[in-house]
């Protein structure tokens, strides 16, 4: 399910808004127990369209493959244009980092995104979103490479910057390295760290008088 995948946009979208829909309104028509089986298994899913018989015949499995399939394609195209082609998941499949305090600032100015991004909630990428909007819910925000033999080879990526501070350029500076699945140096010998050192902050305790620094 790569980000510019033209079939990752068709298929997430048939599978979660139509497919999966059709499955679950075929075997619990009542909309009250259907509410209570949602997402639905997705073992349980597949292995009904797998091997439809005994559940159902394989003649109902084909019509509803056929008739969800040609719904997506037309969702599909309302949602991302009429050329197939230009079609990709990442155009639906959106990452946004919402700052706790911005529904008190009133503004969105803290957030970061949106970013179009790849995977799913069943990819080894993980990357969940809400069925209604496919929007983001939850993805590694840290992620980690070691290299024990060369420990300054590691790789590392902290979304969506390396400060908590919005007042620095370091606040959000990952964040579309971050959608791209891309990583930065991990530097660990102060050699390398000095080398890269860009700014240094020394905290220094306060001295009142009578009193020394410890």
């Amino acid at each position: 399910l790569t980000a510019q995948s033209a079939p990752a946009a068709l298929f997430e979208l048939w599978w979660m808004t139509h497919l999966r829909p059709g499955i679950l309104g075929r075997f619990a028509p009542d909309p009250d127990l259907r509410r209570l089986l949602l997402p639905g298994d997705l073992d349980r899913l597949v292995a009904l369209i797998e091997t439809p018989e005994p559940a159902w015949s394989t003649e109902d499995r084909d019509a509803l493959l056929t008739r969800t399939l040609a719904a997506a394609w037309a969702d599909c195209s309302t949602r991302l244009g009429p050329d197939p082609a230009a079609w990709a998941w990442s155009h639906l499949h959106q990452a946004l980092m919402r700052h706790a305090a911005s529904p008190l600032r009133g503004n969105a100015e803290w957030d970061v995104g949106p970013h179009g991004v790849g995977g799913s909630q069943s990819t080894v990428m993980n990357m969940a979103y809400r069925p209604e909007d496919f929007s983001v819910t939850s993805g590694a925000s840290v992620r980690l490479v070691m290299d024990v033999g060369d420990w300054d080879r590691s790789l590392c990526l902290n979304y969506p910057g390396q400060s908590g501070d919005p007042r620095s350029r370091h606040y959000a500076d990952l964040a579309e390295t971050w959608a791209a699945s891309d990583h930065v140096p991990f530097l660990y010998s102060p050699d390398a760290i000095s080398k890269a050192t860009a700014r240094l902050l020394r905290f220094k305790p306060a001295t009142s008088p009578g009193r020394s620094a410890v």
